[in-house]
């Protein structure tokens, strides 16, 4: 998905637990590098506007204990 150089896809988030997790999350490209996306359906303080509200960010990667750079011999306890 989003392989394509300024392209994306966003997906609802249909088990959404609190107002500060995104409405809808997904994947692009921009520029030739990955990004994610995350947005919020908001609406403005008068309550005439609809708007979403958008979060760019690099992938997640998750560290396993073989990319921390502390060792168990580090660890004072």
């Amino acid at each position: 998905m989003a392989e394509k150089d300024n392209t994306g896809v966003l997906f609802k988030v249909t088990d959404k637990q609190s107002d500060k997790h995104p409405d809808m999350t997904g994947k692009c490209m921009v520029d030739g590098k990955k990004m994610e996306i995350a947005v919020w359906h908001n609406t403005s303080k008068d309550g005439k506007t609809k708007y979403c509200s958008l979060k760019f960010s690099e992938p997640f990667v998750k560290q396993t204990e073989n990319n921390t750079t502390a060792t168990s011999d580090e660890i004072p306890f």
